[in-house]
């Protein structure tokens, strides 16, 4: 218990072997964060949990998102879920053709068509990650799938060679993004859902962590940094 948390690939095989201590059956299921349900190939590790509610009850569990849900989801319901709600901003879990799952957030206007989906209410949902509920995966690391794509001449996903960081602060989410040796930080308002952007040097990046992450010693950080070619 380090206190330093982790990706999803840390987070969710933790909360697994966690509930297995509690005496339930559980297994991973891969999922993509950039949501293209013919794209086989995972950024994202999540559990099942079974038999809670009855014999043969499914329920999805995972608190290592973005949208990190405190809560098991069922998913005996057949289209659409109720909604949930994530520091604030509302969430729905959809069921696709080929029964999979998809998680929506509220649409917006920069959401391009293919990554939309309607409820009975006709309020559009911006899909925001995949889950292959057919399929079944055993723990597996970032490093992991840089190598597997790197075997088979894949490109890894865009949007993940760049990511350092996320969370949640203040009714905001944050994304620390690095690219063309700048990095920048995002703040996305869950309250009125506009986004601020600046920018950050090695030291304010540093200093960001000290007051917000204390859990994070500066030893710690300044290996990340040394280390980390894109900070």
């Amino acid at each position: 218990m380090s206190r330093q948390g982790g990706t999803c690939m840390w987070i969710n095989p933790f909360t697994k072997a966690l509930l297995e201590q509690l005496g339930h059956t559980t297994y991973l299921i891969p999922g993509n964060a950039i949501p293209v349900m013919d794209i086989k190939r995972p950024t994202h590790i999540s559990t099942i949990i079974c038999d809670v509610s009855y014999p043969g009850s499914r329920h999805l569990v995972d608190p290592g998102i973005r949208w990190p849900h405190n809560e098991a989801v069922p998913l005996n319901f057949e289209r659409e879920s109720p909604e949930y709600k994530v520091h604030k901003l509302r969430t729905k879990f959809f069921k696709t053709e080929d029964g999979n799952l998809v998680l929506g957030i509220p649409s917006s206007i920069q959401a391009s068509e293919s990554q939309v989906i309607s409820d009975s209410n006709g309020e559009n949902w911006q899909i925001k990650m995949a889950y292959w509920l057919k399929d079944r995966m055993t723990w597996s690391t970032y490093v992991g799938l840089w190598q597997d794509a790197a075997k088979h001449g894949l490109p890894f996903p865009r949007g993940f060679e760049s990511l350092l960081f996320f969370t949640f602060l203040n009714e905001k989410k944050i994304n620390i993004v690095s690219s063309d040796g700048k990095t920048h930080a995002t703040f996305y308002s869950l309250k009125d859902h506009t986004t601020e952007r600046i920018m950050m040097t090695k030291k304010e990046l540093m200093n960001f962590f000290v007051e917000h992450y204390p859990q994070y010693s500066v030893k710690k950080l300044e290996e990340v940094f040394e280390v980390c070619k894109l900070v």
